[in-house]
């Protein structure tokens, strides 16, 4: 739950960051690439928080597993709403592409951080402490 809210409150803060940088350019936002764009970051971002949900009582091994499927599940979610988009012809090409490069950028960021977050946090799995021990 909280990977979902951290990664979307930064594709919500970059989004505002990169309108507020073109207004003080003098260019226009592209609303319209940029909305898919963030659409599709939130969506990605709430895929990837669902295997280290299902996985939130796992030990650390479970947990950086967990982790490696939330990256690639929210590549690979980000990588078809491009294609829906684009072949669609919803929204602008390039422009939409760059905002969906910086928002993937972002969301990866918080993202590797929960889950960074989440294998400090869980337990060590038990042949780890028993070889520890055994030293």
């Amino acid at each position: 739950m909280s990977t979902m809210l951290i990664s979307s409150m930064t594709a919500l803060l970059v989004s505002m960051a990169g309108v507020a940088g073109m207004h003080l350019l003098g260019a226009p936002p592209q609303w319209r690439a940029m909305v898919p764009a963030l659409m599709a970051a939130i969506i990605a971002s709430a895929l990837a928080g669902l295997p280290l949900f299902l996985a939130r009582k796992s030990d650390q091994r479970g947990i950086t597993l967990a982790g490696l499927a939330a990256t690639v599940l929210h590549l690979l979610a980000l990588i078809v709403s491009a294609a829906v988009v684009l072949f669609g012809h919803l929204a602008a090409g390039s422009p939409f592409v760059l905002w969906l490069c910086v928002m993937y950028l972002s969301t990866l960021v918080a993202l590797v951080f929960c889950i960074s977050r989440a294998i400090y946090s869980a337990p060590q799995a038990a042949d780890e402490i028993v070889s520890s021990e055994s030293n």
